[in-house]
């Protein structure tokens, strides 16, 4: 009887963690000066009583030996930790080969994580920019250059996001003064189980195709 149990309190342990639903907030600030940028994610489950927020408060780009890096400051707020990352051109490379080289190894990986996003939703979508330049001209170009931008990043992201609110855009231009400053808030929201799934079966797939390379690759005698 107490194994019945035990098997019991596993499976709605299970399901509990199947139906979390979780929370994920991105926020980015840049108020005209390179101090000023500011870049917050948080992850939260169950009305945020469970809750992660890491904060990037300093965006640095400089030139590095391979080209442009950029250092940025993550601080994490619940333990209070705080650390440098440097991330150069070379960096970005080689993760675009690992995701390559994942594609070339796991089958149907656009497909599976296209099936994943169709289960996220998002609730709340604002980006709000200011900029001016100098010459009228040129600030008059560039605010329709970004609105271009703008809406062409956000009828991609509807196509593979469950978009429940309308995206609050705007593109200020100043006409009289030298300004960059924009604000951008994102809430997304989906349910731990459809995660784990979506990584058991890369992982899964992942194992397989090893295994089918290492039995296809012809031997050297």
């Amino acid at each position: 009887m107490l194994g019945w149990y035990i098997l019991l309190g596993l499976a709605c342990l299970l399901l509990l963690i199947a139906l979390t639903p979780l929370r994920l907030s991105l926020a980015y600030r840049r108020d005209g000066t390179e101090a000023d940028d500011r870049l917050t994610i948080e992850i939260s489950a169950w009305f945020r009583l469970l809750r992660y927020r890491y904060e990037v408060p300093v965006l640095k780009l400089f030139a590095g030996k391979d080209g442009p890096e950029m250092a940025v400051q993550i601080e994490d707020q619940r333990k209070q930790t705080a650390k440098q990352v440097t991330i150069s051109l070379s960096d970005v490379k080689k993760l675009i080969e690992k995701f390559q080289q994942l594609q070339r190894t796991v089958r149907d990986l656009r497909e599976t994580l296209r099936n994943m996003m169709r289960n996220v939703r998002c609730e709340e979508i604002a980006w709000h920019t200011q900029l001016g330049f100098a010459e009228a001209a040129s600030t008059g170009a560039l605010t329709g250059l970004v609105w271009g931008i703008k809406s062409a990043i956000i009828t991609c992201f509807s196509h593979y996001i469950s978009l429940r609110t309308v995206p609050r855009l705007s593109v200020q231009p100043v006409w009289n003064g030298e300004v960059i400053q924009t604000q951008f808030r994102c809430i997304l929201r989906f349910q731990l189980g459809h995660a784990l799934v979506t990584g058991l079966r890369i992982l899964l797939r992942w194992k397989k195709g090893r295994r089918r390379k290492w039995q296809v690759t012809p031997s050297r005698a």
